[in-house]
């Protein structure tokens, strides 16, 4: 379950990605995690993050190895101990604007997750890539996709006031615009290292990761969107638990062409046989 924790400087509120995702879930497990928010609710940040660590270290040493210790810390000053990976990377669906990630409890859990990183863990990979996310919707960044339209709104207004120009000039102008956009680090853009450690460990065959690859191509999260990759991606991720996530991968399939659909199958094919040690064929095709 998703329980990707806002936090305030002296209490852990009810995260609103937690509200947000609430509606996957079934009512027993709502009921307990209900629960387990109003209690946390009353306890103050740095008690419940120091007693999820006394937690962690309490497996002996042959229980957890150093990077799987390092990562579960990390999570405990993220998000007091939350499954960061049951969602399967759905916190990519949804830009959840009034997140609030501490500087002080976020540095302490980046420099832990990098550390696991570095000593190879896939699930550490996608942890960087969530916490990464969480701190730049915090501070208002946008999609490319978004920053894109906004930029070509911008232009078409600009323009209708300065010069006639033909619907195909306009067109044409505004792809011009777009591409430009899409090719610009902005300021409020996010970040690329996003993209990185989810790539990074989807080519482990994490599947999680390999979702929210699709989620981000498919939304521009620190990358141009990319219809083909963003399909590819989550058929692959379908194959590992077939028919989990099918819908998932469908969705991608609305607005594809069928060339485009023909690319995505193809590359689907290489990234399953490449990166996972499953193929598939039905994993691959979508449900018409």
């Amino acid at each position: 379950m998703d329980l990707l924790c806002a936090t305030t400087k002296k209490f852990i509120t009810i995260p609103l990605w937690f509200l947000i995702s609430i509606y996957t879930c079934s009512s027993a497990l709502v009921s307990a995690a209900e629960n387990v928010l109003s209690n946390i609710a009353q306890t103050s940040n740095m008690k419940v993050i120091e007693q999820c660590v006394a937690e962690v270290n309490h497996y002996p040493d042959d229980a957890l190895d150093t990077a799987e210790r390092l990562y579960q810390t990390s999570v405990c000053y993220f998000c007091a101990g939350c499954e960061i990976e049951a969602d399967n990377g759905s916190i990519f669906e949804e830009n959840q604007k009034n997140s609030v990630v501490l500087d002080d409890t976020y540095i302490t859990a980046y420099k832990l997750m990098q550390q696991a990183v570095e000593l190879g863990s896939r699930q550490a990979s996608y942890g960087l890539a969530v916490l990464i996310y969480a701190k730049d919707l915090s501070e208002n960044k946008l999609t490319k996709e978004h920053i894109a339209t906004q930029a070509v709104d911008n232009y078409k207004n600009s323009v209708d006031r300065k010069e006639k120009l033909t619907s195909e000039e306009l067109d044409k102008g505004a792809e011009a615009i777009k591409n430009e956009a899409y090719k610009k680090q902005h300021e409020l853009d996010f970040n690329t290292e996003i993209h990185v450690s989810l790539l990074s460990a989807a080519k482990e065959g994490h599947m999680p990761a390999q979702f929210a690859l699709s989620e981000i191509y498919n939304r521009g999260i620190g990358v141009r969107p990319n219809k083909v990759h963003a399909y590819a991606w989550a058929a692959t991720a379908v194959a590992q638990n077939p028919p989990f996530g099918s819908e998932r991968r469908d969705n991608r399939a609305v607005d594809m062409n069928s060339f485009e659909l023909s690319e995505a199958e193809s590359l689907a094919e290489q990234f399953m046989k490449k990166y996972t040690d499953i193929f598939d064929r039905s994993s691959i095709t979508v449900m018409r």
